[in-house]
């Protein structure tokens, strides 16, 4: 369980339930990683890489798409569940920087870190390096 900071909000461990990203709306699993500006923008930039042509939803509405288009063998989806895997960790880590050490990046770096990431792994799977050098994935 990720606890974000409604869950440690409602136990009474913090007070302050603001979303370290975009410091606008409260922030809850949804929030965070699909309706906060800061995360969309992300998203909307590893979107564009995979060309997948479909705006950002909310977590439920993600999952379930998620779990439907990589029931496919593809390379595709392969990637996609690298990215998908990727831009959920850094988003959680971009957040607890800013919480825990007042540090702040970019959504561009934080989509070269992924994209970098992506590269890493793929460059180990031979059947991946010559789609994501037609995708022009790497960063």
């Amino acid at each position: 369980m990720l606890y974000t900071k409604d869950t440690l909000s409602n136990w009474g461990i913090i007070g302050d339930y603001v979303c370290a990203l975009c410091k606008a709306e409260v922030e809850t699993h949804q929030h965070l990683f699909f309706s906060c500006n800061f995360s969309k923008q992300i998203w909307h930039k590893m979107l564009n890489c995979l060309l997948i042509t479909r705006g950002c939803e909310g977590w439920n509405e993600e999952l379930e798409w998620a779990i439907g288009y990589v029931k496919r063998k593809s390379i595709v989806v392969d990637v996609y569940r690298m990215a998908l895997a990727a831009t959920i960790y850094y988003i959680w880590q971009e957040r607890n920087l800013r919480i825990f050490q007042q540090k702040e990046r970019t959504t561009g770096m934080i989509s070269r870190l992924i994209t970098q990431e992506i590269h890493h792994r793929a460059s180990m799977i031979p059947r991946l390096i010559g789609y994501m050098q037609n995708l022009n994935f790497y960063p």
